[in-house]
């Protein structure tokens, strides 16, 4: 997460990082699992093994998600083009859940993720819109500029 934050791209670092990330993916939170994706998204970076193991064990977390975690495992499965049905529909699941807790940032992001993922769940969808209109207060510029392009996106009428 950190070396993400400062743009850090070593190699040989990040292939060090991604084995021992792989060996401990078994015990990591739902925040270590969403935070090792956003940083591996946040660097372009693709290492397969690491990605489907943080998938399948998020998978089997992802009760435990919090807004913020699902919506940072969201945005790097779209930002990294991960077409993984079971992450995508565990995601979606989960989101339909806990829709009405979700932060307003957190549902711009989400929003965001499935327009790229092309997520088209009309049910979830208005009731991520209805959520949206209720915390739009909260939302920054770029967080209703990317809320606005996901819905026209996915176009989401109500």
């Amino acid at each position: 997460w950190a070396l993400a934050n400062m743009d850090c791209l070593h190699q040989r670092c990040m292939d060090a990082l991604a084995g021992c990330s792989l060996e401990k993916v078994s015990e990591m939170n739902p925040q270590a699992l969403a935070n090792i994706a956003w940083a591996w998204a946040r660097l372009v970076l693709m290492s397969t093994p690491l990605l489907e193991a943080l998938a399948s064990e998020s998978g089997k977390k992802m009760a435990e998600f919090q807004s913020q975690n699902i919506s940072n495992l969201a945005w790097s499965a779209a930002t990294l083009e991960l077409r993984s049905p079971p992450l995508i529909q565990a995601i979606v699941a989960e989101t339909r859940r806990k829709v009405t807790l979700l932060h307003c940032q957190d549902l711009a992001n989400t929003a965001w993720s499935f327009a790229r993922l092309a997520v088209n769940d009309e049910a979830l969808l208005g009731a991520m819109g209805a959520r949206v209109i209720a915390t739009i207060e909260g939302l920054d510029e770029l967080g209703l500029a990317n809320t606005a392009w996901a819905f026209a996106k996915l176009e989401l009428e109500n």
